[in-house]
């Protein structure tokens, strides 16, 4: 019974994180727009802005989803077909919510995400 409540404790920063990456890709998308009147039928950047967002460049890629990726695989490891394939003990576990903590919690949405870091390694 002892680890079900730090189960749960760890479940719910991967939920916290979750939202941390929603919050992320919600501030990241709200400003972008279709140009389509003001672009040709062939324009090569005509809506370059939609590239800073969805692109497999490394640099773009892992800085937006790093959080909404981790935040599920956070969750993920609370499903039994997937928990037995990533975390093999409670060390891999702990080590696994302190990289969630610095990478995919913190420099993001501010003191909110501050704040979900200090909770995942708490």
């Amino acid at each position: 019974r002892s680890h079900f409540g730090s189960s749960r404790f760890a479940q719910s920063a991967s939920v916290l994180t979750l939202l941390v990456g929603i919050i992320h890709l919600v501030e990241s998308v709200k400003n972008l727009s279709v140009e389509f009147g003001d672009c040709g039928f062939i324009e090569v950047n005509c809506n370059y802005a939609w590239r800073t967002v969805f692109a497999f460049n490394p640099n773009v890629f892992f800085d937006l989803w790093t959080p909404f990726v981790f935040g599920l695989v956070g969750i993920g490891l609370h499903l039994r077909c997937v928990h037995y394939k990533i975390v093999l003990n409670y060390v891999l576990y702990a080590l696994f919510m302190l990289v969630n903590a610095l990478f995919a919690s913190m420099g993001y949405t501010g003191q909110f995400g501050v704040c979900v870091a200090a909770y995942s390694i708490a």
